[in-house]
């Protein structure tokens, strides 16, 4: 990681029929990535 870089991360869990799923979610919110 560089300096000044923000990040911004969720976990979301759901029940299933055979146990949890886990879905994780890291997103990258620095100025360089936003010009897409």
């Amino acid at each position: 990681m560089a300096p000044n870089q923000k990040w911004v991360g969720d976990i979301t869990y759901l029940a299933t029929g055979e146990g949890w799923l886990y879905l994780t979610v890291l997103i990258c919110r620095c100025r360089h990535c936003q010009r897409h």
